[in-house]
C-alpha cells in the first residue's frame, strides 16, 4: 500500500511542479468528448481523472483530490486548477485516445507522458489468454481468463473477481469486488506467450511464469466410496463417481468436486477455493501429503475394510 501512496504523491507533485504559462485559445476544432468520463492512472489506480462534460473536473486520489475546469481543442487538454498550497495553474497537455487508453504528455514539462484507462474499458479480448493459468511456483495462485472478458484470480482460498483487456502486448486487469494485497485496482503487465507458458512483467520487472491448465484430469474409479479417517473415523471422504464428493466430521461436512491427473488428487469447494494432494492407494488404504506441505500426511481406510486398526 505504501508504494501506491508513493506513486500518487509523486504524481500530484509533478503536476504541481508544471511551468505555469498563459492559456490562450488553442487552434483546431473541440474535442472535448473523446476526454470526458473517468480514467485511471496505470501506475497506480488510485489516482484518477474525472472530466465532466460541463467542463468540470477532478484528479488525485480517495484521499487527495482536487478540482480543476478543462477543455480541448484538436489534440491539446488545456486544465486550469487552484488548490491551497499552489494556487493557480494552467496546464497544457498533448493527449490522445486509443484502445480506451488516454496518453497525456506535457507541453511544459520535457518528458512527463502519463497514461489512464477509461474505467471499465481496459482493452480487448486475447483469444491466446483465455483459459486457466497456474503459477509457476505455486500452482494454488491461478488466473482465469474468461471468453466474455471477465475472470477470477489469486489464491486457491481466496480469489477476486476482474475484467480483463488486452492493448498490443500489455494485459490489463480491473478488480472488480476489492483485489489482492499490494495489487492495485487495476494491475497491468506485458505479456508473452510461448505454447502453454504465459510470461507475465510488470512495471517495476519482475517476471512472473504462468502454465496453461491443459492436464486432462479425470475421476478415478479406484477412489470412489468412503474413506474413514485412521485416527477418527467420523471424519470421512465420500468421493463419487460423477466428480462430486463429501468431506469432514459428522455433522459439519462441505460438499466439493474432485479430480486426479497421475497422482495429483484436486479439491474444488466454495466456488473456486482449491486443495491439492499427492496421494496412493495400497490395498484399501488411502494416504494423502498436501503439495505445499509434505509434513501434512493423513491416511484413511475404506469403509468396507474399516477395523478400527491400521498396521
Amino acid at each position: 500500500m505504501y508504494k501506491f501512496f508513493t506513486l500518487a504523491s509523486a504524481l500530484l507533485l509533478a503536476v504541481a511542479l508544471l511551468t505555469l504559462t498563459g492559456c490562450d485559445a488553442i487552434g483546431g476544432r473541440e474535442t472535448s468528448s473523446y476526454v470526458v468520463g473517468s480514467w485511471f492512472w496505470d501506475e497506480d489506480s488510485s489516482f484518477e481523472y474525472h472530466f465532466n462534460a460541463d467542463g468540470t473536473g477532478t484528479r488525485g486520489t480517495d484521499y487527495e483530490y482536487a478540482a480543476f475546469s478543462w477543455s480541448a481543442r484538436g489534440t491539446t487538454l488545456s486544465i486550469t486548477c487552484e488548490e491551497e498550497m499552489f494556487g493557480v495553474r494552467r496546464e497544457r497537455w498533448v493527449f490522445s485516445v486509443e484502445d480506451h487508453i488516454l496518453t497525456l504528455t506535457s507541453q511544459q514539462s520535457q518528458g512527463m507522458t502519463y497514461s489512464y484507462i477509461r474505467d471499465g474499458q481496459i482493452g480487448v479480448v486475447s483469444d491466446e489468454l483465455v483459459g486457466k493459468w497456474y503459477w509457476g511456483d505455486n500452482n494454488f495462485w491461478s488466473y482465469t481468463f474468461n471468453q466474455d472478458g471477465t475472470g477470477h484470480g489469486g489464491w486457491s482460498f481466496e480469489e477476486y473477481n476482474f475484467i480483463w483487456g488486452v492493448t498490443d502486448q500489455v494485459l490489463r486487469v480491473a478488480f472488480t469486488d476489492g483485489s489482492p494485497d499490494d495489487f492495485p485496482r487495476i494491475a497491468t503487465w506485458t505479456f508473452s506467450v510461448a505454447g502453454n507458458a504465459l510470461n507475465l512483467t510488470s512495471p517495476g520487472g519482475y517476471d512472473f511464469t504462468y502454465f496453461r491448465d491443459d492436464r486432462s484430469w479425470e475421476v478415478l474409479p479406484e477412489l470412489v466410496g468412503t474413506w474413514l479417517w485412521d485416527e477418527n473415523p467420523d471424519w470421512i471422504y465420500i468421493f463419487n463417481a460423477n466428480g462430486t464428493a463429501i468431506r469432514g466430521f459428522s455433522g459439519e461436512r462441505e460438499e466439493l468436486t474432485w479430480s486426479t491427473y497421475g497422482n495429483e488428487l484436486r479439491f474444488f469447494y466454495d466456488g473456486n477455493m482449491m486443495d491439492s494432494w499427492y496421494f496412493t492407494i495400497s490395498d484399501d488404504l488411502l494416504r494423502v501429503v498436501h503439495v505445499y506441505d509434505e509434513e501434512f500426511i493423513f491416511y484413511y481406510i475404506r469403509d468396507n475394510a474399516y477395523s478400527g486398526e491400521r498396521d
